[in-house]
């Protein structure tokens, strides 16, 4: 059971922050490729990290560089990988309630960190990549997706797609007060030349002084802390990333600018997520 009682945790000073076992996170539980015409609108590509099927994952041709986590909690307490409920580092899960993370260590009720709560489903995760188990090359922190099928390639003579927008649903927790911190989303449509789709970096409204407050965990405790993460080139809001929700375990989901000026046919369409600059938090 969700306490309703909320109580709220505030840093004293960045130094005693950056003492603290803080998060970078990137979920991608949904990514969702839509075309629209003058009739109709319809979902072209789908990923969920719950597995196969097209209610999971829809359209997807390849991934690269997604391997799962391989649960060496205390030997990698990083991720740069697929995590899942009771298969994640400590850092990445919410154990105040649940023990989500696996680790052995059960539920703590003090567990104020963590963005993937006992509702939360499979996703794509990044904590401490300097200290993570399944990318053995220091230099090597981008992913990469690919869809297609929805029609066969352009020598077919059939149509393809126009592309409206791209959605994914984006969370993270922790103190990014390096100029570096931060991942980019990418899009190639038909491998041509790279576009923007999100960029995410250290919000500077929430500096020394001001600090952002998350969501609950699922004890209900509130979290403060400086320099979240914010969302730039989203489809007129901008955001600041958060937890997720507790009792629902939900991410904000955050919609891409349109790119329906994009106007040659699309047969094919790779997004690219990437590390600005490896980070220790």
């Amino acid at each position: 059971m969700i306490s309703t009682t909320t109580t709220t945790t505030t840093p004293t000073t960045p130094a005693t922050l950056k003492g603290l076992p803080l998060l970078l996170l990137l979920l991608l539980t949904a990514t969702t490729l839509t075309t629209t015409d003058a009739q109709t609108v319809e979902e072209l590509g789908l990923e969920t990290f719950d597995g196969p099927g097209d209610e999971n994952q829809l359209n997807l041709i390849s991934s690269i560089n997604v391997n799962e986590y391989s649960g060496f909690h205390d030997t990698f307490p990083g991720v740069f990988g697929l995590v899942r409920m009771g298969n994640m580092p400590e850092l990445v899960a919410d154990d105040s309630v649940q023990d989500v993370s696996g680790s052995g260590n059960g539920i703590d009720p003090n567990d104020t960190m963590g963005i993937a709560g006992e509702s939360t489903t499979p996703f794509f995760g990044m904590s401490q990549t300097q200290e993570q188990d399944n990318i053995t090359t220091a230099a090597v922190y981008t992913s990469i997706w690919t869809w297609g099928n929805w029609c066969n390639d352009s020598s077919s003579g059939e149509d393809g797609a126009v592309i409206d927008r791209i959605e994914m649903d984006i969370a993270a927790m922790g103190t990014f007060d390096g100029a570096a911190d931060g991942f980019s989303v990418d899009v190639q449509f038909n491998r041509q030349s790279t576009l923007p789709v999100f960029e995410i970096v250290p919000h500077q409204d929430y500096n020394e002084t001001t600090p952002f407050r998350y969501n609950a965990n699922d004890a209900g405790v509130e979290t403060e802390l400086l320099f979240p993460l914010m969302v730039f080139n989203t489809n007129g809001v901008d955001g600041v990333l958060d937890k997720s929700v507790a009792l629902t375990g939900n991410f904000q989901t955050y919609v891409s600018a349109s790119f329906d000026w994009f106007t040659t046919p699309v047969y094919n369409v790779t997004i690219r997520v990437s590390v600005n600059n490896q980070f220790n938090v």
